[in-house]
C-alpha cells in the first residue's frame, strides 16, 4: 500500500475491514510493540501482517493459541468463553491492527519501549490513520495513550487493559469496546 511509506511494520488489514464488517464502522485494534524472535522468516515491514495471518488464520498444529488473540477476539465479540478457530479468523478479517512502536523492543515479551521508540512512533501512526481512515481505535493497555501526543478529533477511541497482561479485565473492556463502536456508529452517522 503505497499510503504506508515511512511505517515499519504495515497493519494487519482484514479482508472485510470497514463499514460493511458485523461492527457497521471501521475498527483499528492498536498494540504496543513487537519482539523479535530466532525463527522470524519474513522481511520486518511485514512483521504485524505475518503475526496476525499465522496467529489468528492458520492455527498451526504444532503451535497452540496464543491468549493474546484469543483475549482480543473476545472482546470484539463481546464473550468470554471458548471461541472457535474460525471465528477468531472471522472477527480479524473485519478489523485492522496496527502495532505503534516500529522498531523492535527485544528479542523476548514484556520489552519496554524506549524513549526514542515513542518519539518515532507518531509520525508512522499518523500516516496509518491517514491510510486507513478508522471510525475506532481500541487501544490495549494503559500505558500506551500516554505515549500518543495527538489523537485526532474525528476519530473515536478506547483503551482496555492489555491482553498479554492481568489488567484486561473483560466486565471493562466489554462495554468499553461496545461503547466505542456506538461512538462511532453515531459520529459516522452524522457526517455521512
Amino acid at each position: 500500500m503505497e499510503k504506508l511509506n515511512g511505517v515499519g511494520f504495515r497493519p494487519w488489514i482484514g479482508e472485510r475491514y470497514g463499514r460493511q464488517s458485523r461492527f457497521g464502522v471501521r475498527v483499528l485494534v492498536l498494540g504496543e510493540s513487537h519482539y523479535d524472535w530466532l525463527k522470524r522468516n519474513c522481511p520486518e515491514n511485514k512483521v504485524t501482517i505475518e503475526v496476525v495471518e499465522y496467529h489468528t488464520q492458520c492455527f498451526p498444529k504444532e503451535d497452540r493459541r496464543l491468549p493474546f488473540f484469543t483475549k482480543i477476539a473476545n472482546v470484539l465479540r463481546g464473550e468470554r468463553g471458548w471461541i472457535d478457530d474460525s471465528d477468531i479468523a472471522s472477527l480479524f478479517q473485519e478489523i485492522a491492527f496496527y502495532n505503534f512502536v516500529q522498531t523492535f523492543v527485544g528479542d523476548a515479551p514484556r520489552g519496554n519501549p524506549m524513549f526514542r521508540q515513542w518519539v518515532e512512533a507518531q509520525a508512522p501512526f499518523r500516516t496509518v490513520l491517514d491510510a486507513l481512515q478508522p471510525d475506532a481505535v481500541l487501544v490495549l493497555g494503559f500505558r500506551l495513550p500516554d505515549h500518543i501526543l495527538e489523537w485526532p478529533a474525528d476519530i473515536e477511541h478506547a483503551v482496555i487493559g492489555h491482553p498479554a497482561s492481568s489488567h484486561l479485565r473483560y466486565d471493562e473492556a466489554f462495554p468499553e469496546f461496545q461503547g466505542l463502536v456506538e461512538r462511532a456508529k453515531s459520529r459516522v452517522g452524522r457526517v455521512s
